[in-house]
Parts: C-alpha cells; sequence; structure tokens
C-alpha cells in the first residue's frame, strides 16, 4: 500500500509540474521576442530531473541528489532573472563572461526585490526550507563524512538496488520539486486560478501564461493542504491576477462554429492527423477527438519551445558542431 501511494504521489507532482511548466508567458515584450530568454534555465533544469529519476531507477542513488541540487540552483537562477528583467546581464552569463551569482545573492535578490515571493517566504518559511534541503544536498555532493556517501544509501560497494537509497532519493525528488513549485506560483500567481480557456478560446488559445481549469487541478495536486491553502491566498489577493482573470473570464463563450473553426486552424499545423482527428468526430468521439488535438498541441510546444528559445538567443549547433552565436 505504501509503494502504491508513492507510485501515485510521483505521477501527480510529476504531471503537476508539466503543467507548471505553461504558466511561463509565452510573450513578455518586443525586446524579449516570444520566449524570456532565462527560459534556457528552465529547460537545462528540467533535463536535469529527468536525470534525476534516471540515475534514481539505475541504482546511483548519490548521482541522484547531487543532480538535484543542480536542479534547485538553476531554477533559483530563473527565479532571479525573472525578478531582475535584465537581458543583458543575462547574455553576459550565458557566453561565461559572467559567473553565476551565488545562492545567498539569488535568494537575497529574489526577496528583496520579488514582493511575491517574499510573501510566500513570509507565510511559507520558503527561503529556510529551501536553504535546509539544499544544505542537505550539498552533504552529498561533498561527501561529508560517512552518512553522506555511497555505501550509505546502499550498503555496498557495487550499484545495486536499495529500498532505502529508493526512498530517500524520491523523499528529495518530491521535496526539491514542492519548494521550486512554490517559487514559481508565487512569481506566477496566475498558475492557481481555473480559467476556462477551451470555452473563451478553442483550440486558439494562449500559448503560455494561464492554465485551464484541469491544469490547475494537476498543478495543485504538487502541494499538501496546508500549503496549497497559503498559496491560494496568495493569488486570490493579487490584484493583477484578479484584473486579468476577471478580463478572461468576462469574454463570450466561443459558439459551436467558431471552436470548429479554430479546429480547422488548428489541424493545418497538424495536416497527417486531420483525417483521423474528422474520423474520431464522424464516429462521435467529439470529445476524445478535442483531447487528441489539444494533447498534440501541447506536445508540439513542449519540443518546439526550447528549439525557438535556442535560435532567439543565437546558440544553436550549425552543421559544422559549432555553435552560432549572436
Amino acid at each position: 500500500m505504501k509503494h502504491k501511494y508513492i507510485h501515485s504521489k510521483l505521477n501527480e507532482t510529476f504531471a503537476g509540474f508539466e503543467e507548471l511548466e505553461f504558466i511561463i508567458p509565452s510573450v513578455i515584450d518586443e525586446d524579449h521576442d516570444f520566449i524570456p530568454p532565462w527560459y534556457y534555465l528552465l529547460h537545462e533544469a528540467d533535463q536535469e530531473l529527468d536525470s534525476a529519476m534516471i540515475l534514481l531507477l539505475a541504482g546511483m542513488y548519490k548521482d541522484t541528489l547531487r543532480t538535484l541540487r543542480s536542479f534547485i540552483e538553476l531554477n533559483l537562477f530563473a527565479l532571479y532573472c525573472f525578478t531582475k528583467n535584465d537581458k543583458k546581464d543575462f547574455r553576459r552569463w550565458l557566453l561565461g563572461e559572467q559567473e553565476t551569482p551565488k545562492k545567498s545573492i539569488l535568494i537575497y535578490t529574489i526577496l528583496k526585490n520579488n514582493p511575491r515571493i517574499a510573501l510566500l517566504d513570509k507565510k511559507l518559511r520558503w527561503n529556510k526550507r529551501l536553504c535546509e534541503t539544499y544544505k542537505k544536498l550539498s552533504k552529498f555532493v561533498h561527501t561529508q563524512g560517512i552518512s553522506n556517501s555511497f555505501i550509505s544509501l546502499r550498503n555496498s560497494n557495487t550499484i545495486i538496488f536499495s529500498e532505502m537509497g529508493i526512498k530517500y532519493g524520491i523523499k528529495y525528488l518530491l521535496d526539491v520539486i514542492q519548494i521550486i513549485s512554490e517559487g514559481f506560483v508565487a512569481n506566477f500567481p496566475i498558475a492557481l486560478q481555473p480559467l476556462p480557456l477551451f470555452q473563451k478560446f478553442g483550440f486558439s488559445g494562449p500559448a503560455g501564461g494561464f492554465l485551464d481549469v484541469w491544469q490547475v487541478e494537476q498543478v495543485s495536486k504538487i502541494f499538501p493542504k496546508r500549503h496549497l491553502i497559503k498559496l491560494q491566498s496568495i493569488s486570490d489577493h493579487d490584484e493583477e491576477v484578479t484584473s486579468i482573470v476577471e478580463s478572461i473570464r468576462s469574454r463570450p463563450d466561443l459558439s459551436k462554429r467558431e471552436i470548429l473553426e479554430s479546429l480547422e486552424r488548428a489541424l493545418k499545423c497538424f495536416p497527417k492527423e486531420k483525417d483521423k482527428v474528422y474520423k474520431m468526430m464522424k464516429n462521435g468521439k467529439i470529445t476524445q477527438a478535442f483531447a487528441m488535438v489539444g494533447a498534440i498541441q501541447k506536445a508540439f510546444l513542449r519540443a518546439t519551445t526550447p528549439l525557438l528559445n535556442e535560435y532567439s538567443l543565437g546558440i544553436r549547433r550549425t552543421k559544422n558542431g559549432n555553435i552560432n552565436r549572436k
């Protein structure tokens, strides 16, 4: 029963974290093109999370914990960049001309200049919890004593399955995702406002910056109830969020014809799926067909956003393997 709970919690947490990616605004301003430049950090962090999970399943428990520390650092740096909103400073870092700020500087800058995360810290001791977790993970990075060594996690000199190692890794995996997610929900408090995006936009909704009702439900499952209540309070009492939510909810719902027109426009981007979707609809499987198109759109965004970000930053590799820097 315990293992079933862990499996369920892992699935819920990862599903919620994946939906939280879509809260990043797709348009910041003209200077930042379509995607904020520091999206690069989030993509790097996402790959660290994938690596942590693979390492955990491979029995490399200490490496999992070291990777999770890197995951924290990258996300903290991203929150720092969202707070500072300094493209030139980020560019210098990206080109290796500037060192990554120390964790203490990242947190100090965020709490001093980001009132939303400062409020989060006040309500949930965010900084203290993050630093405590980071410190524990750092002990494994520096092998601080026998209790933070390879052998302590698997009681063996070789790579073997260890229930203790798995449990330890999963505990920190869930803790780290929760703490980082709290930071992003506080930074983008509209993340906990369920919006009827499909009714208002059909298949032509915004690429980022807002979540539909079911997405908010997924994100909410990341947090324990006590934390969710306080995060919801931050979201509900944010004046900017209230204004945006009211403007979207006050829009008229699309008619059936308008939704079908938006479906046609969407399928122009995925011509190979067009016949399959219309066949499903002809057989009365309209809900399934709509869900399929929505899933295809999301998968497309997940796959292309990092590439667009890299092209925008001028760091895509050319055919000869070199990075074409702008």
